[in-house]
């Protein structure tokens, strides 16, 4: 505990004038940060995270996953990401990968497969729940009726696998969709709503992806995705510096109406990808995988970038990173083991039942010990995920 409260201490040292300063994540009282539960740093921009077990979250040895979402029905945990199908791993995501549904008792984990939900190809999977209560599965995909799906046998890795695309006529990738169902089992009724306009290539959202969405309070939906161009730019950088990758967000009046561009590419927040997209009590926030804020840590896999605005229409991107490879697992025996991940990518929050208090951070993660990737869900530093004597002694 005393480790823990030194390093709090010397982040209270920089000066603040407003929340702004503190990335709309805690409160500016006398010129210091005071962070939201949860939240640590200067500006209160990194994740306040606890050592997580192993075999937790969702890993399932027959299928690799890339991260998802999930959402608490009736007790219970059911969780939405891509499962790779075909025994194959995610460099063959873009053939194979599909939206599948697994549950748990608890937050953490361990997450058990129920169901293929949508099937190949369908990605960037987050389940959210609508006004009415029903729920809404954001994906990228085409249902291709098993057409060009891999089988991958032996022990791997296996060579990537692409998806058709020859940037004039469409393909599986090109379209986003939300899918609605009355139950988390489904059926689910699917509809395109935003897809890529090979018309025209030089726009900056072409292409289409990465759709996070957040459901307001009467009913619309602001959904943030990313864009880029279907022809190459070479005037853009891809290596740990990104500048080829945009934002937007998207806007309905509600779950069934058409979803049209809001105010084009969002400049403060090129060089990201796979946005969490949510509303906080002081305004709106994005977790990113971000190559940018990575580059610092020479991780361009396994770091995440926080941005936030009071209106979702102008955003401040922290230079710092919100996390990087960095983990503590807790083994069996009760030992901490400090370990980096190979990849961290695809962030997304779990929230309590406060929809503001942050349970577990969920990655879409790689280690040292398999090559098949998995859904990590690490538990924040609050009291719903603390010992009985950690609350007492903090």
């Amino acid at each position: 505990m005393y480790l823990r409260v030194a390093f709090s201490v010397l982040w209270l040292t920089p000066a603040c004038e407003t929340d702004s300063d503190c990335s709309l994540l805690g409160d500016c009282i006398n010129s210091v940060c005071r962070c939201d539960i949860g939240w640590t740093g200067p500006k209160c921009g990194q994740v306040d995270l606890l050592p997580v077990k192993r075999n937790l979250g969702y890993r399932n040895s027959s299928m690799a996953s890339w991260c998802g979402s999930a959402v608490k029905v009736d007790g219970d945990y059911h969780y939405f990401g891509s499962g790779i199908s075909g025994n194959c791993s995610l460099p063959q995501f873009a053939t194979n990968s599909m939206s599948v549904r697994a549950t748990s008792k608890t937050p953490n984990g361990p997450y058990k497969f129920e169901q293929v939900a949508l099937p190949e190809f369908s990605h960037s999977t987050s389940i959210i729940r609508d006004v009415d209560d029903s729920f809404l599965l954001f994906t990228i995909g085409k249902d291709m009726g098993g057409k060009n799906v891999h089988t991958c046998t032996g022990q791997g890795p296996w060579p990537p696998s692409r998806g058709t695309s020859d940037h004039v006529h469409l393909g599986p990738h090109d379209f986003v969709r939300v899918s609605k169902a009355s139950s988390q089992a489904g059926p689910w009724e699917t509809r395109v709503i935003i897809q890529s306009e090979p018309s025209e290539p030089p726009a900056w959202n072409c292409n289409k992806s990465n759709p996070s969405a957040i459901v307001l309070k009467n009913g619309s939906i602001l959904m943030m995705y990313r864009g880029t161009q279907c022809i190459t730019d070479k005037s853009c950088r891809k290596g740990p510096i990104n500048t080829c990758e945009h934002q937007g967000i998207a806007y309905a009046d509600n779950s069934s109406a058409p979803f049209v561009d809001r105010q084009g590419q969002i400049k403060e927040l090129a060089g990201n990808e796979d946005a969490f997209f949510w509303q906080g009590k002081r305004g709106f926030h994005a977790l990113f995988h971000s190559k940018n804020a990575c580059a610092a840590y020479n991780e361009s896999k396994q770091c995440g970038s926080l941005a936030f605005s009071l209106d979702s229409w102008h955003w401040t991107l922290n230079d710092e990173a919100a996390y990087n490879a960095s983990i503590v697992w807790e083994e069996q025996n009760g030992e901490l083991t400090h370990d980096k991940l190979l990849s961290r990518q695809m962030p997304n929050i779990l929230f309590d039942d406060d929809g503001k208090t942050p349970v577990m951070l969920i990655n879409g993660a790689q280690d040292s010990l398999s090559f098949k990737e998995y859904s990590l869900f690490v538990p924040f530093n609050v009291p719903a995920n603390r010992k009985p004597f950690d609350v007492m002694t903090v």
